[in-house]
């Protein structure tokens, strides 16, 4: 997949519906349009020179499990389809809300009647004594964008030494991506576990096991407080918070994102961490609207506001904003945050609310139902006579995860459904007296 060059355009153009973003939630907003305006103008900007692809498979990319090419989010033919003016590799510094325009780094200016914020999120780097800036070529990355895959990929050998900061979801998936280049991998955590915001202590050390065995060391509890480096400016070890020294040449900070609100600054966009919208997705600023990783989101788990960075949740409010900006009325509800991917092998999905202790569960009337068998782990939260999250490790439970996701996301009384359904949940494909004949003998909650 080679860089795509954007055709010059005017220095002001004038644009019915300008789209700053170009994954998930700008690739949904332009479909949605185009299904209610095919004629209106429409441009897309975006600061990455590519073809738009799909962000989760980066880490697949360093794996050599699939390619520039099979990482497309849409087909060869995708902006010429929906009659899209591309504006790629370029930064849009400025936006003036009150004269409706956006200034890019290449001096062009466009001037929009409707405008969509689809900026996504950016690497959260915290300050490491010592520490060269990242993808500077001095040793340190992040891990975010297929340039950085496409960076590590040109950098790492069987020799390299790399030190990966962060053991959440991305940090463990960039360290599972690495293994396919070397063996020689420190992962470092703050949390006394990996995957602490996803998994419970007992799922956790599953994956854990995994990593270890596949030559990965882990060090939990743990913090980079000092970065050094050699004559050449280039990263030599790290210095931990216990005082040990791991040596690197590599450094990947996977620690976590931040919303990209960057463009919002200088306006009246309402921002409290993300950009706050409505159920239409507009901002506070008429006309301007927002989607995907850099908003905060309705989480239906527990009808809180936050940040909710999953890619389903940015196409279905791009497809909302979309929607609206050519005319229609349309609403987004809001999510639930449901993650689907593997380590190592091993297919975990995770959703709703799974992180509460004993005590959390006794005070808010939950019941934690948990099965495990080898690397098989089930993780059942339900509420209220309803299931509210679920955490699913293994190909044994993870087959059955679309019924429980069904259960989740429509919030069916399991006693309407029989509680030996949770047991055996494939009988929800019967009718209530077939259930109630197959689940003769089935253990109740």
């Amino acid at each position: 997949m080679s860089p795509l060059k954007s055709v010059s355009k005017k220095s002001v153009t004038p644009v019915k519906y300008l789209i700053i973003g170009n994954s998930a939630a700008g690739v949904a907003a332009v479909e949605s349009i185009r299904q209610y305006d095919k004629t209106g103008t429409l441009a897309v900007v975006s600061d990455e020179p590519w073809h738009t692809y799909s962000r989760p498979l980066i880490s697949y990319l360093l794996e050599g499990k699939t390619t520039q090419e099979k990482m497309r989010y849409r087909g060869d033919s995708f902006y010429e389809k929906y009659a899209v003016d591309t504006y790629l590799g370029v930064h849009a510094e400025k936006l003036d809300t009150k004269k409706r325009t956006v200034t890019l780094s290449d001096g062009v200016v466009l001037k929009y009647e409707k405008l969509l914020l689809a900026t996504g999120s950016v690497p959260f780097v915290p300050p490491i004594s010592g520490c060269p800036a990242p993808n500077a070529g001095k040793g340190v990355y992040t891990f975010i964008k297929l340039a950085d895959a496409l960076a590590l990929q040109e950098t790492v050998t069987a020799s390299t030494q790399v030190v990966v900061i962060g053991g959440g979801l991305t940090g463990v998936k960039a360290t599972e991506g690495l293994l396919h280049l070397t063996k020689n991998i420190s992962l470092v955590e703050l949390a006394p576990r990996i995957l602490p915001n996803a998994l419970d202590t007992a799922a956790s050390d599953i994956v854990k096991r995994r990593l270890e065995s596949a030559g990965v060391t882990i060090n939990c509890d743990a913090s980079v407080s000092e970065v050094l480096t050699g004559a050449d400016g280039n990263v030599s070890s790290v210095r931990l918070s216990d005082g040990r020294t791991i040596p690197c040449d590599v450094l990947v900070i996977s620690i976590g994102v931040r919303p990209n609100v960057e463009l919002t600054k200088g306006t009246d966009i309402a921002v409290e961490r993300g950009i706050l919208i409505d159920e239409t997705c507009q901002t506070s600023v008429p006309d301007v609207f927002a989607a995907g990783d850099c908003v905060v989101s309705h989480d239906l788990t527990d009808d809180s506001k936050r940040i909710l960075a999953i890619l389903p949740n940015a196409y279905q409010q791009g497809k909302t904003a979309g929607a609206v900006m050519a005319g229609q009325d349309r609403t987004d509800k809001g999510a639930r945050p449901i993650n689907a991917t593997s380590f190592i092998g091993l297919p975990l999905i995770t959703a709703g609310k799974t992180s509460l202790t004993a005590e959390q569960a006794t005070e808010q009337g939950i019941t934690i139902i948990v099965d495990s068998e080898g690397e098989n782990y089930r993780k059942l939260v339900i509420q209220n006579d309803r299931i509210i999250g679920f955490i699913l490790l293994g190909a044994a439970y993870t087959k059955r995860a679309g019924i429980l996701t069904d259960l989740l996301n429509r919030q069916v009384p399991l006693s309407s459904v029989g509680a030996g359904v949770l047991q055996t949940p494939e009988l929800l494909l019967f009718d209530k007296a077939e259930r109630l004949q197959r689940m003769e003998g089935v253990r109740s909650i």
